[in-house]
């Protein structure tokens, strides 16, 4: 598995891509950890990140991120989040 770390802070805005299978977690450290099988792409934009990723991506937020699903193609789950939540084109419903 290929993990990547970002310290971001408490309040990060995070923007998502997923052809496959998309889980977020919220939790008490300030890192995003981006789990993608290496493939993918993950840019540090002004307020964040931005990741593509062409299958499953699973990420690990501070709880207090606010997450931007633009695109998942297949199961979505998020628990532990507190920050806002936002989908674009996602194929099945959240869980």
């Amino acid at each position: 598995m290929a993990f990547e770390r970002f310290e971001l802070g408490d309040k990060s805005h995070i923007v998502v891509r997923c052809n496959g299978t998309l889980d977020v977690r919220g939790g008490k450290r300030a890192e995003v950890v981006v789990e993608n099988g290496g493939q993918g792409t993950t840019r540090r934009t002004e307020s964040g990140l931005e990741i593509d990723a062409p299958g499953n991506c699973s990420l690990r937020v501070p709880e207090g991120s606010s997450v931007e699903v633009r695109e998942a193609l297949g199961d979505c789950r998020v628990r532990d989040l507190e920050g806002p939540l936002t989908g674009g084109s996602v194929s099945v419903p959240f869980t």
